[in-house]
């Protein structure tokens, strides 16, 4: 065995380590981020799988689009047919805590939402209609 072999070897080990123990530091926000991209929470497969493998989740009669992403002051929430009772979109950070929440009032077709509060970062979003989630992803915020 080389060098390059053995370090290689010895950089996926700490790289394994490194994530069984950000995993349990981070657990909550773990689980939180799986249900939010839809990844079944206590799928333990996880670590021989990519985002690619999980399956979509199905396209709702009513779509729903989010943008600009990535957004500085505003983000714009644009439905193909207005909702038929109210909504909200709630943005969470990483770490699982929810930063805001704001109310889409029933017969919307689009609702700008200021976001210029946030750091920039990487945020996930959740939007939903009389608490049936419509679509989550993330977002990403480039401010100051």
């Amino acid at each position: 065995m080389n060098h390059t072999m053995i370090l290689n070897t010895m950089t996926n080990v700490k790289v394994l380590s490194l994530r069984e123990d950000l995993g349990e530091v981070l657990g909550n926000a773990v689980y939180t981020a799986r249900v939010m991209l839809n990844v079944n929470p206590d799928d333990d497969n996880y670590k021989n799988k990519s985002l690619q493998q999980y399956p979509k989740q199905e396209a709702k009669a009513n779509s729903v689009h989010l943008y600009p992403n990535p957004a500085k002051e505003s983000i714009t929430i644009a439905f193909d047919q207005p909702i038929t009772d109210d909504g909200i979109i709630e943005i969470w950070n990483i770490m699982g805590s929810k930063l805001l929440a704001t109310t889409i009032p029933k017969a919307t077709k689009q609702q700008k939402v200021n976001v210029s509060s946030l750091s920039s970062g990487i945020y996930f979003y959740i939007i939903k209609v009389n608490n049936n989630k419509l679509t989550s992803d993330k977002l990403i915020i480039l401010n100051k």
